[in-house]
Formats: C-alpha cells, sequence, structure tokens
C-alpha cells in the first residue's frame, strides 16, 4: 500500500526544562518538525515524567547533564501559546497529546483550547484522554471513574462549543453546569472525518548495535514498567506491580527508588521493549511504521526516546537518523 494525501506526520517532543532555557527541548522539536515539513507538532500534559525520577540520573541517561530533572515537566498550554505567538513558519498544526480529563476542568479545557484555536487560525488540535493516576491522586483530584470523568469531560466540552452564547444548565456528577455561558463556535467536525492516529515512541541509531545497547539501558527498561501487566504476560514475563497493573494509567513512578526499579526491570524480555516502541536504523523504523500504516493508521505522531541512554554522545548523534525517520515517513 502506498502512502496517500491521507497519511500524515507529527512530531511530540517532551516538555523539559533544561539547564540552558526553559523552551530549548520545545524550540529544537518544532524546528525539526517544521524543516521536515511535518503536519503537526505536539506536547504532552504531565505535572511529572512517566519514568522513575530515581533511574533517570546522569549515571544512566547522559542527557540528564543538560535536563538533569525530569519531573521539571512545563505546563503545555501555555508553551503553545507562546509557540502560536512567535512561530509562523512551516504551517505546523499545534496540538496537546494528550490533556487530562481529571485533573483539568472541562470548561477551562474548552477555553484553552479555543484560545489557541484563534491564535493558531485554525490550526489547533485538541487531544483529551483520562490522564494517570501519577497526576492526579498525589496532588489531592479523586482519581474514581477515570473514564466516566472523560466521557462527562467530552460532553460538557461539546456543550459549551454548541452553545452559540447561550446560557447553558447541564446535569453531570462531575461538572454540572448552572448558568454557564462561552461565546465559541461550534467546531463543526464530523465523527467519520476522525483520521486513525497513533503516537509511536522510537529508539534509533547509527547501528543495530547502538540501538540495543540503548533500548537495553536501565532507564528505557523502567519505561516497560508503563505496560499493563496483559503485555508482559504475552512475553511470558509477570510485571512487578502486579498480575492485573493497568501501566501507566495507575503507575506513580515518582514513588520508586532506584535498587527497586532495577530489581523490577532486571529480566525483562527483550522482546517486551519492541513491544512498546519502534526501534532499530532508520529503514528498520520505517519498515515497522508501515506495518502500522498497513494496518489503519493514517496518522502517525512521532516520539524520540533515543536520548534516554547512558552515552550522551550516541544521544545527540541519534537525531540524524531520527531525522531521516521523520524525512522517510513523507515518503510511505
Amino acid at each position: 500500500m502506498r502512502r496517500g494525501t491521507m497519511f500524515k506526520v507529527g512530531l511530540a517532543q517532551e516538555l523539559l526544562h533544561t539547564r540552558y532555557s526553559p523552551t530549548a527541548l520545545v524550540r529544537a522539536g518544532y524546528l525539526t518538525a517544521a524543516a521536515t515539513r511535518l503536519d503537526s507538532f505536539w506536547l504532552p500534559d504531565h505535572l511529572n515524567s512517566l519514568f522513575p525520577r530515581s533511574i533517570v540520573t546522569s549515571k544512566n541517561v547522559g542527557a540528564a547533564r543538560l535536563a538533569p530533572k525530569i519531573d521539571a515537566q512545563l505546563e503545555p498550554w501555555t508553551v503553545l501559546g507562546h509557540l502560536a505567538a512567535r512561530n509562523r513558519i512551516g504551517g505546523l498544526r499545534l496540538g496537546i497529546g494528550v490533556t487530562d480529563a481529571s485533573r483539568r476542568n472541562p470548561a477551562v479545557t474548552a477555553q484553552a483550547a479555543a484560545t489557541l484555536h484563534l491564535l493558531t487560525r485554525g490550526h489547533a488540535i485538541l487531544g483529551i484522554g483520562t490522564g494517570e493516576r501519577e497526576g492526579n491522586e498525589p496532588y489531592g483530584v479523586d482519581w474514581s471513574k477515570p473514564v466516566a470523568r472523560f466521557e462527562e469531560a467530552m460532553a460538557t466540552i461539546r456543550a459549551l462549543w454548541n452553545s452559540g452564547g447561550q446560557l447553558v444548565n447541564r446535569d453531570s456528577p462531575f461538572s454540572p453546569l448552572r448558568n454557564a455561558v462561552f461565546d465559541a463556535s461550534d467546531a463543526g467536525r464530523d465523527p467519520q472525518s476522525i483520521t486513525a492516529a497513533k503516537l509511536l515512541f522510537v529508539v534509533t541509531g547509527r547501528s543495530r548495535g547502538e540501538v540495543d545497547e540503548a533500548q537495553g539501558s536501565p532507564a528505557m527498561k523502567a519505561f516497560a514498567l508503563n505496560l499493563p501487566a496483559y503485555v508482559w504476560a504475552r512475553h511470558g514475563a509477570r510485571h512487578p506491580l502486579g498480575d492485573d497493573f493497568t501501566g501507566a494509567q495507575d503507575f506513580i513512578p515518582q514513588t520508586l527508588d532506584e535498587q527497586t526499579v532495577l530489581s523490577y526491570t532486571a529480566d525483562i524480555p527483550p522482546s517486551l521493549l519492541t513491544d512498546l516502541m519502534l526501534s532499530g536504523t532508520p529503514d528498520e523504523v520505517l519498515d515497522q511504521a508501515a506495518e502500522w500504516r498497513d494496518h489503519g493508521m493514517r496518522y502517525a505522531v512521532m516520539n524520540n526516546l533515543s536520548s534516554v541512554q547512558p552515552s550522551l554522545r550516541r544521544s545527540l548523534a541519534a537525531t540524524i537518523p531520527f531525522t531521516q525517520i521523520l524525512r522517510g515517513l513523507r515518503r510511505l
């Protein structure tokens, strides 16, 4: 199957403060997306990292010398507004991937998305999901019934966007509306036009050996704790947090010390890591992405995890093959 006009490519960039500038990584990612003529640029919405902070040290991750605090996550809507105001190159759409339906009041999310829509002249993308326990429960946010909260948040946002400026009253167990007003027009989105998309984590390098070494590093293996227990079982392994563990949604990585993380991940099957991400040289990664395309994916949003390895030199060098992957995806 050859690439059609509907296949799109985006770049997701971690929102991590660095020693040199709060927006250094974001700016570099944005310019990469523009230079490779991608369709969109995405930022995540987390209060802290999905990697255990105890394992992301300069001993285990060379890039920690540049960004020493993995939990120093920036607020994404603020940064997206900053990008919208300062960057007019490339015609990129700006997306949030994804914002939290439990931690954020849906009316505030509706306002933020509408604001970004206006600032970008219609180039905003609202990504929204249930969120994770780590970004809610530790901060006093009720984590019960996250799926129901997500469904209600979507209904609340739609009710406000559809209101035409009229007062809105709506019963809800989580976010009832009482004489609420919202002067934003309806997005008018046809549900049949929704594009099947996937966020794909990538580990690449100049050779297969470099990739295997990066993928087997302590921090990268720790990221596999975000996979649910049934995925571990599929590879003949038991998740150290229990046979019913749901993965990233219930993972609270900041509570684990280094020795616990190392013991939990000591015997991870290599195949489990390949289930978590695309990995290999550019040609190998493009072949793996093509398999997703052939199964219906029409929008690939790529997140480069190649920096999560002990060698800072190799993590920086991996930006070249990753850029080759982005350019190759445009030709799939």
